[in-house]
């Protein structure tokens, strides 16, 4: 997720008080509101603990994507992002009924050199599905990452061994990665890299390029990325993923594409998620 970087605003080429003023306080009013939106889309659309909504740090509510819009679909699930004192991460699930259905822990490496998950491109993740007993691991040991994924309850682990020169991304690792890559991003160019999948048990390749916005979701001073397999004969096989990101910040605020938590059937699921940060 997005980290908490400081917002560089444009006043002009000669220092004025009264239009810094000015910058400082249009700055205040937009958190404010961007809290107050979290907090109401947050507790009045799944019902989660209020400890939960005041605790968490980030909040996202995905909705059905049957079209390009953000708004409109059928609510599915919301997700909150709770960070603990050693900068790790729990993301809780809740549906609509304020059921918690799933739980996600990003974890730091042993041996990196990043002091919170908003700059590892590569945490350690253990998510569990309590719906279906689904659960995914990624996890480093040495100079290798361990891939593990069981499909439901009854179902057989599968186990697998990546090398570390085959892992350049792992699940919300994305998002430090974009804020990595952002000037190549920006400036045109297509970057590669190897997304884990541990339902695959195997990294699969990528690439991500900046991309027209669409206008029912973005706003002028947005960056708009699409996703999609780095191997031209394998895309027909698999939708684009589509991201924007507020330029002033490089927050992550909206995604659109095939999530990582199965519906309530256990089948994969498209859909949209747009994100507010406290």
């Amino acid at each position: 997720m997005g980290d908490l970087a400081a917002v560089v605003v444009a006043v002009g080429d000669i220092p004025c008080r009264r239009h810094e003023a000015g910058a400082a306080l249009k700055l205040q009013v937009l958190n404010m509101m961007s809290l107050i939106a979290a907090a109401a889309i947050s507790a009045s659309s799944c019902s989660a603990p209020d400890e939960v909504v005041t605790t968490a740090v980030v909040a996202g509510v995905a909705q059905s994507a049957h079209s390009a819009s953000e708004s409109g679909g059928e609510l599915r699930y919301c997700e909150y992002f709770m960070v603990d004192g050693r900068g790790n991460v729990r993301v809780l699930y809740y549906d609509p009924q304020g059921q918690k259905i799933a739980e996600k822990h990003l974890s730091l490496p042993q041996d990196t050199s990043s002091h919170s998950i908003a700059g590892e491109a590569r945490p350690e993740v253990i998510q569990e599905d309590f719906r279906h007993g689904e659960i995914r691991e990624v996890i480093r040991e040495g100079d290798n990452w361990r891939i593990r994924y069981r499909r439901n309850a009854q179902a057989r682990w599968q186990d697998s061994v990546l090398p570390d020169a085959n892992v350049d991304v792992v699940d919300a690792g994305f998002d430090p990665f974009v804020r990595e890559h952002w000037g190549p991003l920006t400036s045109g160019e297509t970057v590669e890299f190897d997304f884990v999948s541990p339902v695959h048990g195997q990294s699969v390749r990528l690439r991500a390029r900046a991309v027209a916005c669409n206008s029912s979701v973005t706003a002028s001073d947005h960056v708009c990325l699409e996703i999609d397999l780095a191997q031209p004969w394998l895309r027909w096989l698999a939708g684009d993923l589509f991201v924007t990101y507020s330029s002033r910040d490089r927050r992550l605020l909206y995604f659109r594409g095939v999530v990582n938590l199965h519906d309530e059937r256990g089948k994969v699921q498209k859909l949209s998620i747009r994100y507010f940060y406290r």
